[in-house]
């Protein structure tokens, strides 16, 4: 299902918005038509985001690059806050030096898949260990039994203590011999 366009505004909304622009525009303050319009700025200076030359170099490549391979779309407003947000995360990388740090890509391609269980599953995995480690003990202990069976031919007795703590599907028939 794709997303409705916008419905075009009728001309009292239009005319109550244009209204109410002209009584909350400041003096002195830039409309989005003329930042627009003006110059087109460097996004990135050395004073501003506390980047030497060099990494103000790099990020500009940097953002022209992610510019040309995935451009920014949607209205007016949300194309700027995703600008911001781009270039917000540029600085953030350039300045951590993650940028060209294959190490760092590395650590970073494992760390969801890895610490998947790690944030969601502690419960069920506290839950399902006990289960397992009876579950390894009957193997065990079953393995002993038929060990024995066939050296000697003997049945190992079965503690009451162990059969009541298996779950009621799992616990054998007490008297299997009696049959």
């Amino acid at each position: 299902m794709q997303p409705q366009s916008p419905r075009p505004m009728t001309r009292t909304q239009r005319a109550s918005l244009s209204a109410f622009m002209q009584r909350t525009h400041q003096p002195g303050r830039r409309t989005s038509s003329e930042l627009v319009r003006g110059p087109v700025e460097v996004p990135f200076i050395p004073e501003r985001h506390g980047l030497t030359q060099a990494q103000c170099r790099l990020a500009i490549w940097l953002l022209e690059r992610a510019n040309q391979r995935r451009p920014l779309t949607g209205t007016s407003q949300q194309v700027q806050f995703r600008y911001a947000l781009r270039v917000a995360g540029i600085v953030s990388s350039v300045k951590a030096g993650r940028v060209g740090n294959s190490a760092w890509g590395r650590f970073m391609l494992a760390t969801k898949g890895g610490n998947a269980l790690k944030a969601h599953a502690l419960r069920h995995l506290q839950a399902i260990a006990p289960l397992g480690h009876r579950a390894a003990k009957a193997a065990r202990e079953r393995q002993q039994a038929q060990q024995l069976w066939e050296e000697t031919g003997q049945v190992l007795p079965v503690a009451e203590q162990d059969l009541d703590e298996l779950p009621q599907w799992v616990q054998p028939a007490k008297d299997f011999l009696a049959w």
